[in-house]
């Protein structure tokens, strides 16, 4: 599955550090979250604390591990809103690392967004409702913003991407029921900084070069 994709699937992982309202993300920028979050990076999933967490966990056990691998594996971080933290949907954001896309035309960049649903409808399993997409360029590289419900899950999914280097992408993805309003407020604000903390990273970088 590709890895762009793969990080909306990401929605519930164990053993929870609570953040400041200041965070450090562990690939490299830093972040001034509204108050109520936590984060989760590698490191802070161990196996028994994922066991807990598993064993009363509505969500595929599969889908489980493979959060729980990748938590370790120092490919994604978390952020969960503390008041939802033991609902059955927890208001969460992801953090993840992919591989960039190089873009050579203009043509090709429009054919991201109008291969977006056929590639979510296979993430999904079922076809998906695109609210929006946009695609631009960042020193070649591709940059996205897609949002789009997932109907029977009734979420609505928000999703960022990136280019940090030759590299690789993140890809910074928010979700929330469709029915909470305020839980998708709270979700998009906290979304909003840290795609300002990136940016400001990123801006960094290409100033000391």
């Amino acid at each position: 599955m590709n890895s762009r994709f793969f990080a909306l699937c990401l929605i519930f992982v164990a053993g929870p550090l609570f953040a400041e309202t200041e965070i450090s993300s562990y690939f490299g920028f830093n972040a001034v979250l509204p108050n109520g979050w936590v984060q989760v990076g590698p490191g802070s999933a161990s196996k028994m604390e994922f066991e807990n967490f598993a064993e009363g966990s509505p969500i595929n056990k599969e889908i489980l591990n493979q959060v729980r691998d990748k938590v370790a594996g120092k490919e994604v971080e978390f952020f969960y809103d503390i008041p939802t933290l033991e609902s059955d949907f927890k208001l969460n954001i992801s953090v993840q690392k992919s591989e960039p896309v190089l873009v050579d035309s203009l043509q090709e960049l429009n054919a991201e967004c109008s291969s977006l649903p056929e590639a979510l409808k296979e993430v999904y399993g079922e076809p998906v409702d695109i609210k929006f997409c946009e695609a631009g360029v960042l020193n070649k590289w591709a940059v996205f913003r897609d949002v789009h419900v997932v109907p029977s899950q009734e979420i609505m999914i928000i999703s960022d991407t990136l280019p940090v280097d030759a590299k690789h992408s993140l890809i910074i993805v928010g979700g929330a029921p469709i029915s909470d309003k305020e839980g998708l407020q709270r979700v998009l604000a906290a979304q909003q900084s840290l795609l300002e903390g990136l940016t400001k990273h990123l801006h960094t970088q290409m100033e000391s070069k």
